[in-house]
């Protein structure tokens, strides 16, 4: 099976697991009156570990909506994102080590017979538009906004002040819950050189993230 066959396969999968079980989490949420929209790559196991919640979805609001709209209506929701650019290098030294999600192993099969560098990835999953099938490479907007471009959650913490933004979350929760950094992508010398070539397709891949998320474009430099 070619691999943009099985990119699709994965797709369909997704679907019918959906069809499936297309309501998750809603008892959750009528017993926490919160719900966390988990976006991949944005510490997002750390924060299902903190807070006890025993799944792991990557779905986006309308999911969660779609089954009781006052109970989404009236419970805090609140997500994570991350900086395109830096969320892309997560992506990309994640899918390149050994451990990984069993849904993701094609992908990082793929990668390995094709000995794809950092570049070769980009151009890939951004540049040629596979990275559309799979929750990895969708963008973090589309987790939290609707068609009129309005944010659907109550709080938008930020990868970059994680801390402070998960204790906030925890006093509006009630929680008082530390958090611990699991899943990281671990870093390798020289795995990743980000030039502005590559940095150009990502950001337009991600262009809509940047913009509503409030993501600098120049900010490709200072990432590592």
């Amino acid at each position: 099976m070619s691999s943009k066959l099985k990119l699709l396969y994965w797709e369909l999968y997704n679907k019918c697991r959906r069809f499936l079980d297309p309501f998750p989490h809603t008892n959750y949420m009528k017993k926490n009156k919160f719900l966390f929209i988990h976006i991949p790559k944005t510490a997002g196991t750390s924060v299902l570990n903190a807070l006890s919640i025993h799944f792991r979805q990557h779905y986006d609001f309308r999911v969660y909506r779609a089954p009781e709209p006052k109970l989404f209506s009236q419970s805090f929701k609140f997500c994570f994102v991350r900086n395109p650019y830096s969320r892309m290098i997560s992506t990309y030294r994640y899918l390149t080590q050994e451990k990984g999600q069993k849904t993701d192993a094609y992908i990082k099969q793929l990668i390995s017979d094709k000995h794809m560098s950092f570049d070769d990835f980009v151009e890939y999953f951004c540049a040629r538009g596979y990275g559309e099938f799979h929750p990895l490479f969708k963008t973090q907007s589309c987790y939290i906004y609707d068609v009129d471009l309005k944010c659907k959650v109550d709080f938008v913490g930020r990868f970059e002040n994680l801390d402070d933004d998960f204790k906030f979350i925890c006093s509006v929760i009630g929680k008082k819950q530390s958090l611990e950094r699991v899943n990281v992508s671990k870093k390798r010398p020289s795995d990743v050189v980000l030039t502005k070539k590559i940095a150009d397709m990502i950001y337009d891949f991600y262009k809509l993230d940047f913009e509503l998320l409030d993501y600098d474009k120049d900010s490709w430099q200072l990432v590592r």
